[in-house]
């Protein structure tokens, strides 16, 4: 897996001045992402069969969203949904609030009371980009729905609740 990040490089001190050949720097890194077709085309399945089979489906959008410049995805994908589309404080402004399927943003119990409810009444969630902190997530307070589609930058997964 190749990504960005911040990176720490510690040198012996003996070593710091050592010429090194640069030689390996003349072959390129293959930075081109492995995708296994067969596995993507399960997850679009599961997916798909997830949000369609849900009453009260929600998406969420938040701030690896914008970390990761795939807005204008989340913009197409929230208007061939037309699901009501909630952000968390970094993700405002994804979705625009004069979208009719605006629905606000929520974190959890200090969302407002209408909206929080609204939201956790749902069935299923797509949750894009979720970024985990306290100030994001009203103290760790959001509920996501137990059948969810969960969409960050380098895994998907789909959980979906077992009948009894």
């Amino acid at each position: 897996m190749i990504q960005c990040a911040p990176v720490y490089i510690y040198m012996p001190l003996d070593l710091c001045m050592t010429e090194v050949s640069a030689a390996r720097l003349r072959t390129p890194i293959d930075t081109t992402p492995s995708i296994d077709i067969q596995i993507q085309e399960s997850a679009i399945q599961a997916i798909q069969e997830t949000l369609f089979a849900a009453k009260n489906p929600v998406m969420f959008v938040d701030g690896m969203v914008k970390s990761y410049h795939v807005q204008e995805s989340c913009r197409t994908i929230a208007h061939k949904l037309r699901i009501p589309v909630y952000h968390g404080t970094m993700g405002k402004a994804v979705v625009s609030e004069t979208e009719e399927y605006y629905a606000g943003m929520y974190q959890g119990i200090i969302s407002d009371p209408h909206l929080r409810e609204a939201f956790e009444s749902s069935d299923c969630a797509l949750i894009i980009g979720a970024v985990e902190c306290d100030t994001n997530s009203g103290g760790f307070t959001r509920k996501f729905p137990e059948s969810s589609i969960r969409i960050d930058p380098y895994e998907v997964s789909v959980r979906i609740p077992l009948l009894n």
